[in-house]
């Protein structure tokens, strides 16, 4: 049996067996990370929605917040702090106390159909890293279903919502407190990261995060990030052709939509000019 015991433990070590059992919950379903400050009004059902899902072994809530917070669930772990942790560490606190075998990182002010869990769960495999939401997840509906396309950049509302392999997540330096986690799991993933398309996610973006007694960490998180990190993107370096065929790929197909058009509009007055000429024939 793969050693399981660290929630760092290397993807591959052995076979994937969903009936096996690591500390009482079962391989192949999600652990669910939420950092809170008790600051969202979606936080209740929010958990409610994880903790009825089959798929969803536990919910790991780490409350920064200084009022205690419970729930009268056993899936649900609550990790009351004596400080607010801010969001990174509270996501590698989470990871280490994960015990099933794939995350769900989350943010505590979003809410979404609980069939995308099934859906992404379906997705995931060894040759997967992180899947995310498409920024056109938090307007309004376009598709009438799931689907998923790679994506070569974290895009804005990314890290929201994350789902992966335990074994695929990298600790992020505690110095980094608010901001770029998401960039530095991201970009470290050897697996193609996916965004979810075709979901409508509710949110209150950014109700903690995007308050004013944060801002002043944004600039020193990024301050870190681009000095330390910013070089080391495996990632990039890994899908960097792929990337650049994708691109051509949508520069050829808008080029081709172009020329489409183009040509419908030359050609009906055309077609318009012959009927015209046949008619006064016959």
């Amino acid at each position: 049996m793969a050693d399981m015991g660290s929630p760092w433990a290397a993807r591959g070590s052995g076979p994937a067996i969903v009936s096996r059992l690591y500390h009482g919950v079962v391989n192949g379903t999600f652990s669910v990370i939420i950092p809170t400050l008790q600051r969202s009004t979606l936080l209740e059902p929010l958990v409610a929605m994880y903790s009825a899902h089959p798929m969803v072994a536990e919910v790991l809530i780490i409350n920064n917040a200084q009022k205690p917070l419970a729930f009268d669930d056993p899936k649900v772990r609550v990790f009351d702090q004596s400080q607010n942790l801010f969001v990174n560490p509270s996501w590698n606190l989470g990871v280490r106390e994960a015990r099933a075998d794939r995350l769900i990182i989350s943010n505590d002010d979003i809410l979404f159909p609980p069939h995308v869990i099934d859906s992404v769960a379906a997705r995931l495999g060894p040759h997967v890293g992180i899947v995310g939401p498409h920024t056109s997840c938090f307007g309004p509906r376009t598709r009438s279903r799931i689907w998923y396309t790679p994506t070569y950049e974290r895009t804005t509302a990314y890290g929201t919502l994350m789902f992966m392999a335990r074994a695929d997540y990298t600790p992020i330096p505690e110095r980094m407190k608010v901001w770029c986690g998401d960039d530095y799991l991201f970009y470290r993933q050897r697996g193609r990261n996916l965004a979810l398309r075709g979901v409508t996610i509710s949110s209150e973006m950014s109700v903690t995060a995007g308050a004013a007694e944060f801002r002043h960490q944004l600039h020193e998180d990024w301050a870190h990030y681009l000095a330390d990190f910013t070089s080391e993107r495996p990632y990039s370096r890994r899908y960097a052709r792929e990337a650049q065929m994708v691109v051509r790929a949508i520069i050829l197909r808008q080029w081709l939509r172009r020329s489409a058009s183009l040509a419908r509009a030359w050609i009906r007055p055309c077609l318009g000019g012959l009927r015209r000429i046949i008619g006064r024939s016959f």
